[in-house]
């Protein structure tokens, strides 16, 4: 009967953990208008940004245009590509069996070279 209760018990102490939201102090979120949109994160309208993808395979080796290159190259292929697009991005698209702290690594670096302008892509 203990057994039981210790059980309940536990189930309960879980689903309320989960049932409470963090709250993080000092941030103020977005409100929604009418339709659900975010007024204030409203996408411009216009062509999207122009884009560089660049991969990284599962053996961690960089992809550019399908051609495996090394760092030195990508480096001065996107600086030439931030220099002529002045809105566009670099997107990172890496194999879901690498290790994070592989992807971290060649985003830290590509970030040196890009700034804000590298973005990491996620797909569901």
């Amino acid at each position: 009967m203990i057994d039981v209760l210790m059980t309940v018990l536990t189930f309960f102490v879980i689903m309320a953990m989960n049932l409470t939201g963090g709250v993080v102090p000092n941030v103020t979120l977005p409100e929604l208008d009418a339709e659900g949109t975010s007024s204030a994160a409203a996408t411009p309208p216009g062509p999207p940004p122009p884009e560089l993808s660049v991969g990284l395979d599962a053996a961690g080796q960089i992809i550019l245009d399908g051609n495996v290159i090394d760092f030195a190259t990508l480096e001065a292929e996107m600086t030439t590509f931030l220099a002529t697009e002045t809105e566009g991005v670099v997107k990172v698209k890496a194999d879901r069996g690498l290790k994070y702290q592989d992807v971290d690594s060649l985003l830290v670096q590509l970030a040196e070279v890009g700034g804000d302008r590298v973005l990491l892509m996620l797909q569901k």
